[in-house]
């Protein structure tokens, strides 16, 4: 686990509360089964996931909650990667 500063606990506690690092909407949309985090905010995973769970937990279709997977991708530099697949469907 990552040795954070107190003033970077606070600040993960802030987004933690706030559910920044999902969207509810996208969960009742389209039914997700699996969230893959990546690049930065997988190192921050262990702050987060006791209070990301307890919020998702209050969503109104228990029975898509019930089968929601969160893993953590081990994929390196995801964030280029990802703009260059962005940038690929593009042309």
């Amino acid at each position: 686990m990552l040795n954070l500063s107190l003033p970077l606990k606070k600040l993960l506690k802030e987004i933690e509360a706030s559910g920044a690092f999902f969207n509810q909407d996208d969960i009742y949309t389209y039914d997700v089964e699996l969230i893959i985090l990546g690049g930065s905010v997988r190192h921050a995973w262990p702050y987060f996931s006791k209070t990301m769970w307890q919020q998702i937990k209050t969503f109104a279709f228990k029975r898509s909650i019930e089968r929601l997977k969160i893993e953590i991708s081990e994929l390196q530099n995801s964030g280029i990667l990802g703009a260059a697949a962005l940038h690929y469907d593009f042309i």
